[in-house]
């Protein structure tokens, strides 16, 4: 073989090299853009699958925290109600005391208790009744 038709095999064998390199080189760069699209999908399935269970739990979450406001305000209505008949209550026992006080009040005056006299003013305060006896009278 002459020198000319070895050069030639090399120069034909080195172009098949070259091609197939930049071949290797295409598929490569492909090849890395598709598995950079590939990661991408996968953070985003990952992260939609993650935003899914967040979703998920904050829903019950928020389930959770109003099924406790509404028992609050369950609890808050009945508590004033309560509030409001205690009130109404002790306004009744009130009147009911003082019209008590007024009659005995009006018989003390009427009629005095074993010669005691009963001021006619007499009330629920501590020692706000005046009594006087007739020996305190003549003292």
């Amino acid at each position: 073989m002459d020198l000319s038709t070895a050069f030639q095999n090399l120069q034909a064998q080195t172009d098949t090299l070259s091609r197939q390199f930049r071949d290797l080189e295409t598929d490569v760069r492909t090849n890395s853009r598709d598995l950079g699209n590939l990661q991408e999908s996968l953070v985003k399935v990952a992260s939609d699958r993650d935003m899914k269970d967040i979703i998920k739990r904050v829903s019950t979450q928020t389930s959770s925290m109003l099924s406790e406001f509404r028992d609050t305000q369950r609890n808050v209505a009945k508590c004033l109600s309560e509030a409001e008949q205690a009130r109404k209550d002790y306004i009744m026992f009130k009147e009911k005391t003082e019209a008590i006080l007024f009659q005995l009040q009006q018989s003390l005056l009427m009629n005095g208790v074993n010669g005691l006299r009963i001021s006619s003013r007499l009330s629920l305060e501590k020692g706000s009744a005046n009594i006087e006896s007739n020996e305190d009278k003549n003292i």
